[in-house]
Formats: C-alpha cells, structure tokens, sequence
C-alpha cells in the first residue's frame, strides 16, 4: 500500500448479472524510527568519549547519521567513538527508514579539563648533602602530562611518578616544577632547597 489513504471497490456479481458493490478505505500510516541514545547530557573530564544507542523500525530498515556523518547499525544497535573538544560538544542523531521518516534527537557532553597537580615524597627544605634526589606524582593530569624543572623535561612514568636529582650549590637552590596536560592546562610549584654543608671540626690532638 501506499501512504495516506488507500481505496479498494469490492465487487460481487451472480449469474444472472446482478451485482453488489462496496468500498473500504485502508489508511496507511507510515510511523517514524524508534530512537535511543544510551548517554544523557553530562560533564565529563576524559576527551575519549564513546556515544551508543538503538534505532529501529517495525517495517523497515534504518540508516542512522551523527552530525551528518553516516554511522553504521547493526541489529538495531549503534556506537561512535569520539575524542572531544574541551568545552560543549553537540552530537545531532537522526534515524531515517526507507520511506523518508526521521526521528532526530541530540545530545551534548561537556568536557571540562581540569588542571595537573604536582605532589611531592621527598622535597626537603633543607640538606647537608650536594646532591639530592627529589621525587613526587604528577594527579589529575587528564591526558598525557609532561613535567618540566627549570624549563628541563623530567621523565614520568606510567603512574604519573617522577624521580630527579640534582646538585645543589651552597645556600638557597630554586627549583620550578611545571606540569602542563594535552589541553595545555598547567600548574607551577616552586621549591626551595638550602644546602648547609656539614662542619668538619680539626679534632687532632695536642702533645704537652
């Protein structure tokens, strides 16, 4: 049938050429996609983002796009990875059957990058040794956080550790920590170490 309404005339006839007539009037509705995304509107402060729905229809078949871009469905079920922008991120998914009906829906995520933390173990104020190894954690780095000492990158490992060590002059020693993230959010913390070197009293004894 076709959409709207669809008209058939019945018609009986016996033998001796006598006929009964009627008519029914079928209307065909054609319903939209039934559309589902799985995620709700939210703040997030990871750029890997996975968005993941259904779209089905009781009679035909659906193509789904997400911000015009084509998106495969399989058994009704969908899924698009995305990395996101910082700030608001607005996905518009529309379902679309064979005979033109859409169902549309959109949904935004916000990602909001929050600055490094540097923490530090071992950092003393003050030391009477030359050298010291200084050693911290780089937290909520959201991504791929570099650390730099006095403008020098640092190694940190997997865990976001970091162990460095450093000669220190006599008196006050500055350091400046910089972590920076992906987004290029950063934190300065800066630290002073005063080397006091140990006094060798002369001991040696005196004859009479």
């Amino acid at each position: 049938m076709d959409e709207g309404e669809n008209t058939f005339k019945v018609v009986a006839t016996n033998e001796n050429g006598k006929s009964t007539e009627k008519s029914v009037v079928i209307t065909y509705e054609v319903g939209a996609p039934k559309l589902v995304i799985s995620q709700q509107d939210q703040t997030v402060s990871y750029k890997e983002f996975r968005l993941s729905g259904t779209a089905k229809d009781d009679n035909y078949s659906v193509t789904l796009t997400i911000n015009d871009e084509t998106v495969p469905v399989s058994w009704g079920s969908w899924s698009q990875d995305y990395t996101l922008d910082e700030g608001k991120n607005t996905f518009k998914v529309v379902a679309t059957n064979e005979n033109g009906k859409k169902t549309e829906k959109s949904i935004t995520i916000t990602l909001k990058v929050g600055n490094p933390e540097i923490s530090f173990i071992n950092c003393p104020e003050s030391t009477t040794n030359d050298t010291i190894t200084i050693k911290g954690k780089i937290k909520g780095a959201n991504n791929d956080a570099m650390l730099f000492l006095n403008d020098e990158e640092v190694y940190v490992n997997y865990s976001g550790e970091f162990s460095e060590t450093v000669d220190l002059k006599e008196g006050f020693n500055k350091f400046v920590f910089r972590a920076v993230n992906d987004y290029g959010k950063e934190v300065t913390v800066t630290k002073t170490i005063t080397y006091s070197p140990e006094i060798v009293e002369n001991t040696e004894a005196t004859e009479e």
